[in-house]
């Protein structure tokens, strides 16, 4: 047992030990005031065991929930009840049962700011001069467990670069290899219309596979947090003229009519290159979703304080289900368009996280049959 270790060693060895040990220590009484922290704990909280001693524990932590608030007493709030520190030298001390390793968290103020850390934290009972204590071991595992996270978003990256890379983009590989071959095999047979038939479908299958190639960069770089906002003052009808010029080819090719209908001529301090991949993905999933002699508009006004960009179609729009899960980016929320076009859901995807770094939210608006309206409204630059 921990006492008895304790109890055999001379008391300056003993507080020889505390200080140096390379994990925070921190002895606490029964109504949570510290007694003694070691070195590594000072680091913790940024002061000396001079400054903290006689102090709750929550009060030498600098416990957010104390932080600007006059009235607020360690163990006395709301919040408290939900404080792993403070529930687990309390039940050591009502229960008499050490805690081994206990995964918990604690949110300070430092410099002003909320810093949660992440500890593994072990609570064991303490007699000192016939007086009871705990004392708490703290291992600050706030690196590792980012890492882990890391290492999980990580994972399910590549699982969609794979799942992409091995269905989306091999789709139209396919044809345009199936097509350039069947044209190679029987270039002396091959009619003229039947030629340009073929390239027809060459052309849209090289555009879905350069867009799906273009998602895939984007949502990549983005994932890892290596897309920067580089927001600057941007002439909006001529971005947008430049959205639709990419898109017309296919449009063109699927006989749907893409248009610039009301919009806002003057400038707006944005990040030109995630705005155009933003509307370009819009126009271009539209398209995807909307028949022979539709309608695909890209309109832009001035809504208040924000800029306001609407992208809609007169397509064959969205069930209930499937808006719901049309953001989520679990494979859920791409479907093959009216003419089988394939598509990985990345696009959307990509559109929500851009869309969000600009402060604002997509939103959408759709009715089966009727078409599809997705908008967001950038507000000013601050």
């Amino acid at each position: 047992m921990l006492n008895d270790s304790i109890n055999r060693l001379p008391e300056s060895e003993l507080l020889a030990i505390f200080d140096n040990a390379a994990i925070v220590l921190i002895l606490v009484d029964r109504e949570g005031r510290v007694v003694r922290i070691n070195r590594a704990g000072s680091e913790l909280v940024g002061a000396g065991n001079e400054k903290v001693m006689g102090l709750l524990a929550g009060e030498a932590l600098r416990c957010v929930n104390l932080y600007g608030n006059e009235n607020a007493v360690c163990g006395c709030t709301e919040e408290c009840t939900r404080c792993d520190l403070r529930n687990l030298f309390s039940q050591v001390f009502n229960t008499s049962i050490d805690i081994e390793k206990r995964v918990g968290s604690i949110t300070v103020a430092r410099e002003g700011t909320p810093q949660t850390y992440k500890l593994l934290i072990s609570a064991n009972r303490v007699v000192i001069e016939k007086k009871q204590y705990v004392l708490l071991t703290i291992d600050d595992i706030t690196k590792q467990k980012e890492q882990e996270e890391m290492l999980k978003k990580l994972v399910k990256t590549r699982d969609k670069l794979l799942s992409v890379i091995a269905h989306d983009l091999k789709s139209p590989l396919s044809v345009i290899i199936g097509f350039a071959d069947y044209m190679v095999a029987n270039f002396d047979k091959v009619e003229k219309e039947q030629i340009n038939t073929f390239l027809e479908h060459i052309q849209q299958s090289s555009h879905d596979a350069y867009n799906l190639l273009d998602n895939l960069f984007e949502w990549t770089s983005n994932q890892w947090n290596k897309t920067s906002m580089i927001p600057k003052a941007v002439k909006v009808g001529d971005m947008c003229n430049d959205v639709l010029d990419f898109c017309r080819s296919i449009a063109k090719g699927k006989e749907v009519r893409i248009e610039l209908a009301e919009h806002y001529s003057g400038f707006w301090v944005l990040d030109e290159d995630m705005i155009k991949t933003t509307l370009r993905n819009l126009v271009i999933n539209s398209i995807k979703f909307t028949n022979r002699g539709g309608i695909v508009q890209l309109e832009t006004a001035k809504n208040g304080e924000t800029l306001r960009f609407v992208v809609s179609d007169t397509g064959i729009g969205i069930c209930k289900e499937a808006l719901e899960s049309l953001f989520k980016g679990n494979g859920n929320g791409s479907s093959s368009g009216t003419e089988s076009e394939k598509g990985s859901g990345l696009g959307l995807l990509i559109c929500k996280e851009f869309v969000e770094k600009h402060g604002a939210q997509l939103e959408v608006a759709s009715e089966v049959g009727k078409g599809t309206s997705i908008s967001f409204s950038i507000p000013p630059a601050k």
